[in-house]
């Protein structure tokens, strides 16, 4: 239910959230944006919509799509 009008609006609100953080609490470190109207596939229990963006943390992040995902992976998804 958190959506911005682009994935660089989602990634300033990861930054902005990680210095709101208070002592103890966690800082996000990690964003997924979908630009798509039809909605993104994501291999977990929601539905993801078009413009929605998630803000997330990972003690060791670690980048495994730069971009988007490609043509094939979304048909197949």
């Amino acid at each position: 239910t958190h959506h911005k009008e682009s994935a660089a609006d989602c990634c300033q609100a990861c930054l902005d959230q990680a210095k709101r953080a208070k002592p103890g609490e966690i800082k996000c470190n990690i964003w997924v944006y979908c630009p798509s109207e039809f909605g993104c596939y994501s291999p977990d229990i929601y539905e993801h919509k078009h413009q929605e963006c998630w803000l997330k943390y990972a003690e060791k992040p670690k980048q495994n799509f730069k971009d988007r995902y490609s043509e094939t992976y979304r048909n197949n998804h």
